[in-house]
């Protein structure tokens, strides 16, 4: 039969071992000993909540700090970083089958040195006369040229040239375009890759052609056509990336002088950084570009503020031109590493539109 302790309800548990189960009558020391630990307990419990409580501020203070770093490195981040490419990340992945490195410096200058493994092709192979409008894309030249170096749509393509990044930003739009997935800018160029040590090797490099298909992306072309149609309409922004002499119309390379009507200016060249960022209007500019210096793409912010001075949101289509779309197509490269997704290249560019009786303006914008 159960028995039960003295002052606890339920049945006593049986004793093991023969050992003896004190009452609490008979350990009065225990319960006191007992009340002493929940009391120590109690306060060790206040205490804790108390330290707690008064560690709260310094943790916001903490976190706040912490978010406004994290906040200042995203502002700090370009949108698209992965198109813009160091040197260091490049030096790293030399070799590998699946990255195919571009060299669009003249044939002579790749003969006697580039980076490691990289294919030569001058901007001249990828851009044609068409209808007497220079500086053209020819689909199924340029087609035949992607094939002729080797060209895989499983590739990371890494282009490089010694003009500002000018060549390399053409190439850029170009294989947009046509639909490849993977193209990336080398910041800086070959200078940049000279001044960070990397590997250099000279001579021919062998390529295995390839069967390279395109397919192409409206999106990021537009007529000349389709732009007249489209000139006031809201949302979409005309951004021109020539000098501020050919913006106003105070000289031309051909035909008429002005601009697109509603046109903003942003000239490519405050989209960079140290080196001779000089206008393509200034006599011997691609000398000043080619020599040693380097010129880098602007930080982020920079970037960010020179575009919203402009007027011009992620939020908008745009599109960009200049005189053959060179310079346009720079200007295409930043909005994109910017986090532009709606961004279009006018390949025709005033070299086409001035010859037409289009509409144009000149002077300050109204």
């Amino acid at each position: 039969m159960a028995t039960t302790e003295p002052g606890r309800a339920g049945p006593a548990r049986a004793p093991r071992d023969g050992a003896v189960v004190p009452s609490a009558a008979a350990a009065p020391g225990r319960a006191r000993r007992a009340g002493s630990v929940s009391a120590a307990r109690a306060g060790s419990v206040s205490s804790a909540a108390v330290a707690a409580v008064a560690v709260l501020p310094v943790f916001r203070v903490v976190l706040a700090a912490l978010l406004a770093v994290a906040g200042a490195a995203a502002a700090q981040a370009y949108p698209n970083a992965r198109l813009l490419a160091d040197p260091a990340w490049l030096s790293g992945r030399l070799g590998d089958d699946t990255m195919l490195v571009v060299d669009m410096r003249s044939a002579a200058a790749h003969a006697s040195g580039h980076v490691p493994g990289a294919v030569s092709l001058p901007v001249d192979a990828i851009v044609a006369t068409v209808d007497r409008v220079p500086f053209e894309l020819d689909e199924d030249s340029v087609v035949g040229a992607l094939r002729a170096v080797g060209l895989r749509s499983d590739h990371t393509v890494v282009i490089y040239d010694d003009l500002g990044m000018m060549n390399a930003a053409r190439l850029f739009w170009t294989l947009e375009y046509l639909g490849h997935e993977d193209v990336r800018v080398l910041d800086g160029g070959w200078d940049a890759w000279v001044e960070h040590g990397g590997p250099v090797e000279s001579g021919p490099v062998a390529t295995s052609p390839s069967g390279f298909e395109a397919a192409p992306r409206p999106g990021r072309l537009v007529t000349a056509e389709e732009l007249a149609g489209r000139l006031g309409e809201h949302g979409l922004v005309i951004a021109d990336a020539r000098s501020r002499a050919e913006y106003l119309g105070e000289t031309t390379f051909s035909g008429r002088a002005g601009r697109i009507p509603g046109a903003v200016h942003l000239p490519w060249f405050d989209a960079l950084t140290g080196g001779d960022v000089v206008p393509t209007t200034q006599p011997g500019w691609q000398a000043d570009l080619t020599d040693p210096d380097v010129e880098r793409m602007r930080p982020a912010a920079e970037l960010r503020a020179w575009l919203e001075a402009a007027g011009v949101t992620p939020d908008a289509e745009v599109v960009t031109y200049c005189q053959t779309f060179w310079r346009g197509a720079h200007l295409y490269f930043v909005l994109r590493l910017m986090g532009f997704e709606d961004v279009r290249g006018y390949d025709g560019s005033w070299a086409e539109w001035s010859v037409t009786d289009l509409p144009i303006e000149t002077g300050a914008p109204r």
